[in-house]
């Protein structure tokens, strides 16, 4: 899932909401990524997306890495003071509460 800068078409490009765009990219049988965008309309949906998806997995501090300026990357870690946030068991938690 992309959230990009207002670049869309159609009624989200004149108000200057963002988009959000769908990917499904590579794929492990073939040597070449495949990437197809298309964007997302459907308010609830998008809205689920950017609420719940893409939120989620940007807080995550216990699976993400981090690119520094030395061109490294660093496994991120919850501060102290920090919830531990793991966005995979995250998803699951939320795709269970939704399948009951």
């Amino acid at each position: 899932v992309f959230w990009n800068t207002p670049a869309c078409t159609g009624s989200t490009a004149k108000t200057g909401e963002r988009c959000i765009w769908a990917a499904r990219i590579s794929c492990p049988e073939i040597l070449t990524a495949i990437e197809v965008l298309t964007p997302v309309l459907d308010p609830e949906l998008r809205s689920f997306l950017r609420n719940e998806v893409l939120e989620t997995h940007l807080s995550d501090n216990m699976q993400a890495w981090q690119l520094e300026g030395n061109a490294m990357y660093r496994r991120l870690t919850p501060a102290r003071d920090e919830r531990p946030v793991n966005s995979q068991e995250e998803m699951i938690r939320l795709y269970a509460r939704q399948s009951a």
